[in-house]
């Protein structure tokens, strides 16, 4: 999204680690101190905000929990991977493997 400039990140944040929008622009930015400080930033505040939607699960009707559980682990494992692997963030798309969403989907229709 970065070379048709759009930007989901706020201004002060991107300053606040010294980064800029045109920085995103080269891969090789994704191995910088910058970079990963930034990116550690993000992965902690949403697991803050996966810890607090945790319990609203258990609010929703029973019909909508395995759904919710389901997008509940499937982008909570995506949040981990991107915390793993993201020197490879600006070079390629980070997906879970297949057979894990399988199992995510049969274990959230089974719990």
């Amino acid at each position: 999204d970065a070379s048709v400039e759009r930007s989901y990140l706020p201004a002060d944040e991107l300053a606040r680690f010294d980064v800029t929008r045109e920085d995103f622009l080269r891969p090789e930015f994704a191995r910088t101190t910058q970079f990963q400080a930034l990116v550690k930033f993000q992965v902690e505040r949403a697991r803050g905000y996966y810890a607090t939607s945790d319990r609203l699960g258990k609010m929703l009707p029973r019909s909508g929990q395995a759904m919710y559980r389901l997008m509940h682990r499937t982008y909570g494992g995506l949040l981990d991977r991107i915390d793993r692997q993201s020197d490879a963030l600006l070079m390629r798309r980070i997906t879970g493997p297949r057979w894990r969403k399988l199992c995510w989907l049969l274990r959230s229709r089974l719990l």
